[in-house]
Order: structure tokens, then C-alpha cells, then sequence
């Protein structure tokens, strides 16, 4: 999670001091929704260069001492695009914030709270309750894919990402829970423009740039 306090803090620090509006406004496309999607397009591309290798030695040091029968591919693109999906849901977490104090710790703890339930509540669920907050929900969707494999590993079976694993309380199969995760990845920042424009557009206390165009051919 150390992507997630990083990068909801600094952008709350940016909006805070008003650098995220600044940069913004050095944009002059007449869609402002075109700026704030490159902002924070930008930010993703930033922490995923700079934590990416990272999500790659953590799919190693599981495969060679958790997963020792299901594929190293499966492992490290598992967590690669668990990594992905992590950064777009911080950039949503981080759009309910306006100032940087608290924002980062209070983002890990929600998501700490939400994978600590789906790890108690999991053998309980049926299959549609676990689409359901897969889908929703990065954490739960990270939680439910551990559970998956580790299933397959108790067997000493290699993990079938279009089967279900023995001894399954609920039938999901491994690669729906892969899409989830790709589905988070480019759906998390489209939301967190939405919420971003709701709460500090134009009921903002702060003045919003207006633009105006101008063909040059006036006297």
C-alpha cells in the first residue's frame, strides 16, 4: 500500500496549495475535463514507473515462496495489474480530499479495513456477492485473487484461472477476477474526474478560469 499514501497525499498537497488548478489552467482546452483526465493520467504513469518494478519482485518473492506450483506469468501478471488497479484506486481515494493532512493514512486504513473483511467473510460468501465487491472494491478484488490461487497451491495444483479451485465456497472463476482488475485500472481515474469536478468545480469557493477564444481578426 505504499503507492496508495504516497500518491493520495500528494495529491491532496497539490490541490491543497492549489498546484493542481495551477497546472490546469496552463492547459487551454476548451473541454476542462481534457486537462484534469491528463493530470491525473500523469500522475498514474508516474508511481506506476516508479513503483512498477516493485509489483515485479513481489510476484517473485510469492511465486518462489507461496505459489510454488502455479505459473510465475500467472503470479507476476497477477500482481502487475494488482499494482495498476491499486494506483487508479488511490487516485479515486484521493479525489474526496481537499487537504493533505490524514488523507494518505486514512485511504491505507480504508483499504486495510476492506481486505481484512473480504479475508474474514470470504469462506461465507456465495458467487455473486464476491463479483459484486470484486468488482467495486481493489482491495477485496486483490484478496479474493490470494484466496483463489492459495486454494489451488493447498492441493498442490498449479492455479486454472478458467476453473474453480477445490474445496471452493464460491465458484468465481480466476480470470473474471483478473478482468475485475483491468476493469479498475481505467474506470477508477474516470470516477475520480467525475467526483473531482463535483466537489471543487464550479461549487468551489475558488474562482474558475473561463476561456475564451479569439481568431485574431478582430479590429
Amino acid at each position: 500500500v505504499g503507492v496508495m499514501y504516497h500518491l493520495v497525499g500528494l495529491m491532496a498537497q497539490e490541490r491543497e496549495v492549489g498546484m493542481s488548478d495551477l497546472v490546469e489552467s496552463m492547459m487551454p482546452n476548451i473541454r476542462r475535463w481534457e486537462p484534469q483526465l491528463a493530470r491525473l493520467i500523469a500522475h498514474h504513469l508516474a508511481f506506476t514507473i516508479a513503483y512498477g518494478p516493485s509489483w515485479i519482485v513481489m510476484g517473485i518473492v510469492f511465486k518462489a515462496g507461496l505459489f510454488k506450483y502455479t505459473s510465475a506469468g500467472v503470479v507476476v501478471i497477477f500482481f502487475i495489474l494488482a499494482g495498476l488497479a491499486i494506483t487508479s484506486f488511490s487516485i479515486f481515494g484521493a479525489a474526496f480530499f481537499r487537504k493533505a493532512q490524514l488523507s494518505g493514512i486514512s485511504t491505507v486504513v480504508f483499504a486495510l479495513i476492506l481486505g481484512i473483511a473480504a479475508q474474514i467473510t470470504s469462506k461465507y460468501m456465495n458467487s455473486g456477492t464476491v463479483v459484486i465487491l470484486g468488482l467495486l472494491f481493489n482491495p477485496m478484488t486483490f484478496v479474493f485473487l490470494l484466496i483463489f490461487i492459495s486454494r489451488w497451491e493447498k492441493n498442490r495444483m498449479a492455479a486454472n484461472l478458467v476453473n474453480t479451485p477445490p474445496e471452493s465456497t464460491w465458484p468465481v472463476q480466476g480470470i473474471v477476477l483478473l478482468l475485475f482488475l483491468i476493469l479498475q485500472i481505467f474506470l477508477y481515474p474516470l470516477f475520480a474526474v467525475y467526483v473531482e469536478r463535483w466537489l471543487y468545480g464550479v461549487a468551489s469557493r475558488r474562482p474558475r478560469r473561463r476561456v475564451s477564444w479569439d481568431d485574431g481578426q478582430n479590429n
